[in-house]
């Protein structure tokens, strides 16, 4: 009885991060999520079998089959539409284009707070460009600069299938002998060549904006005792 509370408990807490993730599309909240998911059907799928004695088995066996059986079902589905992604026609680099539409920051409550700070920090807007991706659906990205212009932040909003867009963000920095630093939190994964001038750093897990910059910029002290920073 108390293995049935248990599993209730945590069926109620995915239910209520899928939902709250529905209004804030954070990918570390998609992550707790989907192992929680994958350990609920692997130990109530184990319960149901002992409960009914369908299979003649220890409890922990069970438990390991199923996740196992959820891991290699979900694996398949997401190489099937990895596959699917691979052969249609969207671009796998957008063109992108100047938004003069007057859209290029979402109306949500966390959003406007991000540029709120933008705004209280010194940076400005250099330009606002938007991509169509396909059916009408559009990738925008804005760019600022910190008041000294050495720092250059590209702002790029992912729409999601829920509806709700999610902020990735681009810190870069060049010095004077032509290094260019790169700090980032993009979570699509995507592979690619940089040139031997770059250093890129990729925080998938570190979502807020404030602490991106302070992670950028902590190398960059240590570094403005060798070099010089320049205007970008």
């Amino acid at each position: 009885m108390n293995s049935a509370y248990l599993l209730l408990c945590a069926m109620i807490v995915s239910l209520v991060l899928f939902q709250f993730n529905q209004r804030h599309a954070s990918p570390v909240l998609a992550i707790v999520n989907r192992w929680l998911r994958w350990i609920i059907f692997a130990l109530g799928a184990a319960f149901v079998c002992r409960d009914f004695q369908l299979i003649d088995r220890p409890y922990w066996v069970l438990a390991a089959s199923f996740f196992l059986l959820w891991f290699l079902g979900e694996t398949l589905y997401n190489w099937l539409a990895i596959s699917a992604l691979s052969l249609s026609p969207l671009p796998l680099f957008p063109r992108y284009t100047a938004n003069q539409s007057g859209d290029e920051w979402p109306t949500h409550n966390s959003l406007l707070k991000v540029r709120d700070w933008l705004r209280t920090s010194g940076y400005k807007q250099v330009q606002a460009l938007r991509a169509e991706i396909g059916g009408g659906i559009y990738l925008r990205l804005s760019i600022f600069q910190d008041a000294s212009a050495k720092l250059r932040l590209q702002v790029m909003f992912l729409p999601q299938p829920s509806g709700v867009i999610s902020a990735c963000y681009v810190l870069t920095s060049m010095t004077a002998e032509g290094h260019r630093y790169v700090t980032d939190n993009l979570y699509i994964p995507f592979g690619g060549f940089y040139p031997e001038s770059w250093l890129v750093e990729r925080q998938p897990w570190r979502r807020s904006l404030p602490g991106l910059v302070n992670r950028h910029q902590a190398p960059a002290r240590q570094r403005a005792r060798r070099s010089r920073p320049v205007s970008l």
